[in-house]
């Protein structure tokens, strides 16, 4: 099971500006929703690099386009061009926990904007407790442990882990967002490696977001992952094939503006859930842009 959300933004030293030239003359903007991209700090007027491709494709379409400095967010919130009054923002950029989600949402309605996606809604979808109950019938039997305040070793939450029965079946490893990312891999057959993986999602990321998920496995089958988008309700795929029925049905039921809905083929036919996570957040994975940025743009 991979992650639904764009990587946490990496250091600036290591990039290099990427410019793309992308062909939108057939695309048409439908709304004036503003978009709104972290900036690239070789070039504050250009999008982010991994956000390049969308910002040129919406701006050569005629939509209203803005750019942030990602890094100083929690000092001071300065987009350009400016947010007018009664702009409805869509946020397309890094992944953020809901407390920093919640501090642009306010920033945003301070200079007289709207969003797209409010905060509880956004929580909803990127951690997984607020989708699981509603799809449960779609996903793997799943378990979380919310991570308490005065347990920085760990300790309670180990002792948790350790009433679960290792034996009957392995576990998929993660917090509230992503899974364990180094070759060491996110399945554990045993407490101690589930205490392992939780460890190193730790390190890595500097805190336990949310708290311990872990997952049941079942047997999928190998690269037949397809993202679909939800927006405003309309369930999109990235072929002009139809949508699955399960993602229309999960369109109907989970209850926010934009959000990605992971699919994969389980070995004995059936189409599985593999995660929800807000669409804001979301990588494009294999859309075409074209048709990425019409979803957008339409819907």
């Amino acid at each position: 099971m991979t992650g639904s959300s764009l990587a946490f933004r990496p250091s600036a030293t290591t990039r290099k500006l990427e410019l793309c030239v992308v062909n939108s003359n057939n695309i048409e903007p439908k709304s004036e929703r503003r978009f709104l991209f972290p900036c690239n700090p070789l070039d504050e007027k250009q999008a982010d690099e991994p956000f390049q491709d969308e910002f040129i494709a919406l701006k050569d379409a005629g939509a209203k386009c803005s750019v942030f400095d990602f890094d100083d967010l929690e000092f001071g919130f300065k987009p350009k061009p400016k947010i007018q009054p009664d702009d409805s923002v869509m946020y397309r950029g890094w992944m953020m926990e809901p407390n920093t989600y919640a501090g642009m949402v306010t920033q945003i309605k301070a200079k007289g904007g709207q969003v797209l996606t409010n905060v509880a809604q956004y929580t909803q979808c990127h951690h997984l407790p607020g989708w699981y109950e509603a799809c449960r019938q779609f996903t793997p039997e799943t378990v979380w442990y919310p991570l308490e305040e005065d347990d920085d070793k760990y300790h309670k939450l180990k002792d948790k882990i350790a009433l679960l029965d290792f034996d009957e079946n392995p576990y998929f490893v993660k917090d509230y967002v992503k899974s364990n990312s180094d070759s060491y891999g996110s399945f554990a057959a045993s407490v101690e490696q589930a205490m392992d993986i939780v460890r190193r999602i730790s390190q890595y990321r500097g805190t336990l977001e949310g708290g311990a998920v872990l997952r049941q496995v079942e047997d999928f089958l190998p690269d037949t992952e397809v993202r679909y988008f939800v927006l405003n309700g309309n369930a999109y795929g990235p072929k002009e094939e139809d949508v699955p029925d399960m993602v229309k049905t999960i369109a109907a039921m989970v209850d926010a503006p934009f959000y990605s809905v992971d699919t994969i083929m389980r070995k004995d036919g059936t189409l599985r859930l593999v995660e929800i996570g807000d669409g804001q957040v979301s990588d494009k994975k294999t859309w075409p842009l074209e048709r990425f940025v019409q979803m957008l743009l339409d819907g």
